[in-house]
Order: C-alpha cells, then sequence, then structure tokens
C-alpha cells in the first residue's frame, strides 16, 4: 500500500502538468492497487479505497479505484507464475461448510474480536500517552534503538513474537501453540507494532495487525473446541477472525466481507 501510494504521487508529480488536485485520487489508485497485489482481493481493494483512504462515496474515487486495481491485477495474474509468486495473502483450505446450528460459532467470533479491538485500541491509546509523557524526552536514536534492541532480544527467544507473521498465520491452521503462548505472542507483538509506530518506524501495519488477530483467534478456537466446538472448524475460525480484524481494529466492515 505504502509503495502503490509513493507511485500513484510520484506519476502526478514527474508530469509536466502539476495537476495538485489529482495528487489524491492518483495516491488512491496507487493504494488500492498495492492493496490489490498484496492481497489477492481486487474488489475488496476497491472498498478499502473508500472507507480508509477517502472514507465517503464518490463516482470518481471509485472508477480510479477499479482503473487500478484492474491493471494492477492483469499484471500480477500474468507475473506470478512466472516469478512463482502466491496471488493471494492467505490461502486456507476449508473443508467443513458451517451449518445454521452452528451459526453460534461466527457471532461468538464477532463478539470476541469486537472486544479485542476495543482491548487493543485501549492500549494503544495508553502507550501512545506514555510515549508523550515518558518516552518523547529520549532522541529518535535512541528509541528507535530501544525498539530495535527488544525486537532483537524477543526475535532471539521465539521467531513467532516478530517478522511480519504472515507465515506465522498460515501455521496456526495445522499447528498451534499452548495457550500461554498464543497470550504471550499477542502481548508481545501488540507492544513491539505499537512501539514500532508511535516512533515512526513500522514497515506497514496491515499485516503484523491481522496476524495479532489470527493469534488472539487460534486462542479463542482452543476456547470453543473446549467448549464442544467440533476441531475442524478451526480455520474457520482462523478465517472469520482475520476478517473480524480488519472490521474491528482497522474499522473497514465493508471492506472485511469481501476480504
Amino acid at each position: 500500500v505504502q509503495i502503490g501510494t509513493a507511485v500513484g504521487s510520484s506519476l502526478v508529480k514527474s508530469s509536466r502538468k502539476k495537476w495538485h488536485a489529482w495528487n489524491r485520487f492518483s495516491m488512491t489508485g496507487g493504494a488500492s492497487a498495492g492493496f490489490s497485489v498484496a492481497t489477492g482481493a481486487p474488489i475488496s481493494s476497491i472498498l478499502f479505497s473508500i472507507e480508509e483512504a477517502h472514507q465517503r462515496v464518490s463516482s470518481l474515487i471509485i472508477f480510479i479505484s477499479m482503473v487500478s486495481v484492474l491493471s494492477a491485477s492483469i499484471v500480477s495474474n500474468l507475473l506470478s507464475p512466472i516469478l512463482g509468486v502466491e496471488k493471494s495473502l492467505f490461502s486456507f483450505e476449508i473443508f467443513d461448510e458451517l451449518s445454521l446450528d452452528n451459526i453460534w460459532i461466527p457471532l461468538t467470533i464477532g463478539l470476541f474480536m469486537g472486544i479485542f479491538a476495543l482491548i487493543f485500541l485501549k492500549g494503544y491509546k495508553i502507550l501512545h500517552h506514555i510515549h508523550k509523557k515518558a518516552v518523547k524526552r529520549f532522541s529518535q536514536k535512541t528509541r528507535i534503538f530501544t525498539v530495535m534492541l527488544l525486537t532483537l532480544i524477543f526475535g532471539i527467544v521465539s521467531y513467532s513474537f516478530i517478522s511480519t507473521g504472515h507465515h506465522f498465520t498460515l501455521s496456526l491452521v495445522n499447528s498451534s501453540p499452548a495457550a500461554l503462548m498464543l497470550f504471550a505472542i499477542i502481548i508481545v507483538r501488540s507492544v513491539l507494532t505499537i512501539s514500532a509506530n508511535l516512533n515512526g518506524i513500522t514497515g506497514g501495519i496491515f499485516l503484523p495487525l491481522l496476524a495479532i488477530g489470527a493469534t488472539a483467534c487460534a486462542l479463542l478456537a482452543k476456547g470453543m473446541v473446549a467448549a464442544g466446538m467440533a476441531p475442524q472448524y478451526t480455520t474457520i475460525v482462523l478465517a472469520l477472525g482475520i476478517c473480524g480484524t480488519v472490521a474491528g481494529m482497522m474499522k473497514m466492515p465493508l471492506t472485511a466481507i469481501l476480504f
């Protein structure tokens, strides 16, 4: 998304005529194209430009996003087989359909992710307040070094605590760590992600948040299995939990449904 936004902005700035009014729309097109290529979800990418980038419905925004996403999808579909790159962000094989008798499963996931999103956002505010009051007095170099050092230490303890979380999220489908370890991953990942974001050194927050949400849902799945849910529905819990993360923590419900 960041790369797409930068490309969209540079196209306008490099033209002979400085179309300042088009800069935002060009950046939106680039962001939507980047989201589409990164996730393999083109229709969600169009809604992403409405819900996240502009937070309003406009025929011009929709048209620019559609053209950008369509172009990006065509190029991605052509190059992915050649370069051996997976087109979709997550490839979950779900073999069991969810019957109406199990409607309590998505309802529980929605309730859980809604509460979890509130707790996470509240924690973000608390850390932001601490950062402004106590941490801000240190130089940026010191703050960056501290976050880097903490990341290194926790990374040595377990790689599950760091990285973007993409491979970790996929691994949750096959084998989930113990409940205590999952809880520790949620805490460490949340603190490191928020700390990096507050100090301006986040390489992107979309995938790290999905990893945190997936970890929380893996913990939820253990509790639901203990409460009587069939173990084969664990993958569905993870998939719906990731969508719940997009809806609750990122506040993009329509994008989440299509995603």
